[in-house]
């Protein structure tokens, strides 16, 4: 089955496994929603090579 061009959301996605799995789903062409709580980390997600053109950074709610 193919990831690419399928919408995955993923929360947590700006450290440990939530970010490996964030950036192999990148790489494999998906196209990613990060709900994280905090949007400078997520734009640093954003601006890895390997994810580049597939993550949407959005914002969580506290």
């Amino acid at each position: 089955m193919s990831i690419r061009n399928k919408n995955v959301f993923i929360t947590g996605p700006t450290e440990g496994i939530g970010k490996a799995t964030a950036l192999a789903l990148a790489q494999d062409g998906a196209n990613l929603h990060l709900l994280c709580r905090n949007p400078s980390k997520a734009e640093a997600l954003r601006g890895h090579q390997s994810a580049s053109g597939h993550i949407r950074p959005g914002q969580g709610h506290q």
